[in-house]
Protein backbone atom coordinates (compact mmCIF):
# COMPACT_ATOMS: atom_id res chain seq x y z
CA UNK A 1 0.00 0.00 0.00
CA UNK A 2 1.41 3.27 -1.04
CA UNK A 3 0.91 6.69 0.41
CA UNK A 4 -1.80 7.59 -2.08
CA UNK A 5 -4.00 4.70 -1.04
CA UNK A 6 -3.41 5.49 2.61
CA UNK A 7 -4.28 9.11 2.00
CA UNK A 8 -7.54 8.09 0.26
CA UNK A 9 -8.45 5.79 3.19
CA UNK A 10 -7.68 8.54 5.70
CA UNK A 11 -9.74 11.02 3.66
CA UNK A 12 -12.65 8.53 3.61
CA UNK A 13 -12.39 8.07 7.38
CA UNK A 14 -12.15 11.83 7.90
CA UNK A 15 -15.20 12.35 5.65
CA UNK A 16 -17.14 9.74 7.65
CA UNK A 17 -16.14 11.44 10.90
CA UNK A 18 -17.14 14.84 9.51
CA UNK A 19 -20.51 13.43 8.45
CA UNK A 20 -20.98 11.94 11.91
CA UNK A 21 -19.99 15.25 13.51
CA UNK A 22 -22.45 17.08 11.23
CA UNK A 23 -25.22 14.66 12.25
CA UNK A 24 -24.30 15.05 15.93
CA UNK A 25 -24.31 18.86 15.55
CA UNK A 26 -27.71 18.67 13.84
CA UNK A 27 -29.01 16.52 16.67
CA UNK A 28 -27.56 18.95 19.23
CA UNK A 29 -29.17 21.89 17.40
CA UNK A 30 -32.48 20.02 17.41
CA UNK A 31 -32.07 19.23 21.13
CA UNK A 32 -31.25 22.90 21.84
CA UNK A 33 -34.36 23.97 19.93
CA UNK A 34 -36.44 21.44 21.85
CA UNK A 35 -35.01 22.66 25.15
CA UNK A 36 -35.75 26.29 24.22
CA UNK A 37 -39.29 25.33 23.22
CA UNK A 38 -39.78 23.39 26.45
CA UNK A 39 -38.47 26.34 28.47
CA UNK A 40 -40.85 28.67 26.67
CA UNK A 41 -43.82 26.39 27.30
CA UNK A 42 -42.72 25.81 30.88
CA UNK A 43 -42.41 29.55 31.49
CA UNK A 44 -45.86 30.13 29.98
CA UNK A 45 -47.29 27.27 32.03
CA UNK A 46 -45.68 28.58 35.21
CA UNK A 47 -46.98 32.08 34.52
CA UNK A 48 -50.51 30.72 34.00
CA UNK A 49 -50.19 28.52 37.07
CA UNK A 50 -49.03 31.50 39.14
CA UNK A 51 -51.93 33.57 37.81
CA UNK A 52 -54.50 30.87 38.61
CA UNK A 53 -52.91 30.21 42.00
CA UNK A 54 -52.95 33.91 42.88
CA UNK A 55 -56.59 34.15 41.79
CA UNK A 56 -57.49 31.11 43.87
CA UNK A 57 -55.62 32.45 46.89
CA UNK A 58 -57.31 35.85 46.57
CA UNK A 59 -60.72 34.22 46.17
CA UNK A 60 -60.06 32.03 49.22
CA UNK A 61 -58.92 35.08 51.18
CA UNK A 62 -62.06 37.00 50.23
CA UNK A 63 -64.23 34.01 51.11
CA UNK A 64 -62.43 33.57 54.44
CA UNK A 65 -62.76 37.28 55.22
CA UNK A 66 -66.48 37.13 54.48
CA UNK A 67 -66.90 34.05 56.68
CA UNK A 68 -64.91 35.65 59.50
CA UNK A 69 -67.01 38.81 59.25
CA UNK A 70 -70.19 36.74 59.26
CA UNK A 71 -69.04 34.71 62.26
CA UNK A 72 -67.98 37.90 64.03
CA UNK A 73 -71.47 39.31 63.45
CA UNK A 74 -73.11 36.15 64.82
CA UNK A 75 -70.77 36.17 67.81
CA UNK A 76 -71.40 39.83 68.57
CA UNK A 77 -75.16 39.34 68.32
CA UNK A 78 -74.92 36.28 70.55
CA UNK A 79 -72.91 38.16 73.17
CA UNK A 80 -75.36 41.08 72.99
CA UNK A 81 -78.25 38.66 73.58
CA UNK A 82 -76.35 37.06 76.48
CA UNK A 83 -75.66 40.47 78.02
CA UNK A 84 -79.34 41.41 77.70
CA UNK A 85 -80.37 38.07 79.17
CA UNK A 86 -77.94 38.44 82.07
CA UNK A 87 -79.16 41.99 82.73
CA UNK A 88 -82.77 40.77 82.72
CA UNK A 89 -81.88 37.93 85.09
CA UNK A 90 -80.18 40.41 87.45
CA UNK A 91 -83.26 42.65 87.44
CA UNK A 92 -85.52 39.69 88.18
CA UNK A 93 -83.14 38.46 90.87
CA UNK A 94 -83.19 41.94 92.50
CA UNK A 95 -87.00 42.02 92.33
CA UNK A 96 -87.22 38.52 93.85
CA UNK A 97 -84.72 39.46 96.56
CA UNK A 98 -86.72 42.60 97.48
CA UNK A 99 -89.91 40.52 97.55
CA UNK A 100 -88.27 37.90 99.80
CA UNK A 101 -86.92 40.58 102.12
CA UNK A 102 -90.40 42.09 102.28
CA UNK A 103 -91.95 38.71 103.15
CA UNK A 104 -89.21 38.02 105.71
CA UNK A 105 -89.70 41.43 107.31
CA UNK A 106 -93.51 41.09 107.35
CA UNK A 107 -93.58 37.54 108.74
CA UNK A 108 -90.67 38.27 111.04
CA UNK A 109 -92.51 41.19 112.62
CA UNK A 110 -95.72 39.17 112.75
CA UNK A 111 -93.98 36.29 114.54
CA UNK A 112 -92.20 38.74 116.83
CA UNK A 113 -95.55 40.38 117.63
CA UNK A 114 -97.16 37.02 118.36
CA UNK A 115 -94.28 36.02 120.58
CA UNK A 116 -94.44 39.42 122.29
CA UNK A 117 -98.15 38.98 123.00
CA UNK A 118 -97.53 35.51 124.27
CA UNK A 119 -94.85 36.81 126.58
CA UNK A 120 -97.09 39.70 127.66
CA UNK A 121 -94.58 42.29 126.57
CA UNK A 122 -97.30 44.68 125.47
Amino acid sequence: MDNGERLVKVEVVVDEHEERMARIENRLDHIDQSIALLREHTDKGLAELRKHTDQAINAQRDHSDQNVASLRGYTERGFAELRASIEEMRKEQARTTRWLIGILFTYGLTIAGILGRMADLY
